[in-house]
């Protein structure tokens, strides 16, 4: 229950071995999406541990070449 950002606030908190939140951002013309936006803009200076954003136009073979 909770908005997602602070859902996934709440587990990285309870579970230490999460290192890094890697998200996907939406191709949309409105923008990369609410959670991304949320976690990728207004909490990132605040967020404990590295985020990584994912460009949604990504090829199932770029993204395996990023690895």
């Amino acid at each position: 229950e909770g908005t997602p950002d602070e859902e996934i606030t709440a587990l990285i908190d309870e579970e230490p071995g999460i290192a890094v939140l890697v998200l996907g951002a939406g191709t949309d013309k409105k923008g990369p999406g609410p959670l991304v936006t949320s976690i990728a803009g207004k909490l990132s200076g605040k967020f404990p541990i590295p985020i990584t954003v994912v460009p949604g136009n990504l090829t199932e073979e770029q993204i395996d070449a990023l690895s």
